[in-house]
């Protein structure tokens, strides 16, 4: 599913006619602002005569995002202001989606759950793209990268990649991460999420990325052999 990015209106007066039958409520949250959400995730602004339709974006862990002046710029998780309006505020817990896709950000998609439950869904969405790659790849006959493709993803890399993030759900769903731990797994997913999207390999950034140094012995791991292993495949494409 891809998030609409606009909403299904032609006319600012049927703007203000959905703000004004309910189909909208305004983000109470943001005191500063004029800003109205639908259950499906559109949002549309207020704070002048002309109402106008806001465009959210997706960002490289595939959830969507909006900016919003409040009165200085601030990004929000689309996901949370839905259910903030139309369930209710939760301070302990974070948007959970159910059928584990951050681009569907219909309400009835949505709940408050743990940041573990959301790990695993971030992690089964790179498990899909990692897929994706293999497949789109899988009638290659070349399976590494030529010394001018030095930055791009290979077959054997995707490869590696692949079972990393199998076994990395496996491993959140079998165990309950420490808080501390959960904070630093999401800029390390963030980071798999933007060489998968972009079909691109940076050795210098990967290695920064594989250094967050968790409390899980487990998970360190299973991240120094994806690295150890990935090093040794582009010793051998080099060689």
């Amino acid at each position: 599913m891809s998030y609409k990015l606009q909403s299904e209106v032609s006319s600012q007066n049927e703007l203000i006619d959905k703000v004004e039958t309910g189909d909208f409520k305004r983000i109470a949250t943001i005191h500063s602002a004029n800003y109205f959400v639908s259950p499906h995730g559109e949002l549309i602004s207020l704070n002048k005569p002309n109402p106008k339709v806001l465009a959210p974006r997706e960002v490289a862990s595939g959830e969507i995002v909006v900016v919003l002046f409040t009165p200085r710029m601030q990004r929000y998780l689309v996901a949370q202001l839905v259910l903030e309006q139309f369930v209710g505020p939760s301070d302990e817990r974070v948007p959970v989606y159910k059928d584990g896709d951050p681009r569907n950000v219909y309400l009835d998609n949505l709940s408050w759950g743990t940041a573990q439950q959301l790990a695993v869904n971030q992690t089964n969405v790179l498990v899909a793209r990692s897929r994706a790659h293999l497949e789109r790849n899988a009638g290659s006959a070349r399976p590494t990268a030529t010394p001018s493709e030095k930055n791009t993803l290979t077959k054997n890399m995707l490869f590696y990649f692949n079972r990393f993030l199998l076994e990395h759900a496996t491993l959140l769903q079998q165990n309950e991460l420490e808080d501390a731990d959960l904070t630093k797994l999401r800029p390390f997913i963030d980071g798999l999420s933007c060489i998968l999207a972009n079909d691109a390999f940076c050795m210098t950034s990967f290695k920064n990325l594989c250094q967050p140094d968790f409390q899980c012995k487990e998970l360190n791991d299973a991240i120094n052999d994806l690295f150890e292993t990935i090093v040794r495949i582009k010793v051998n494409e080099q060689s």
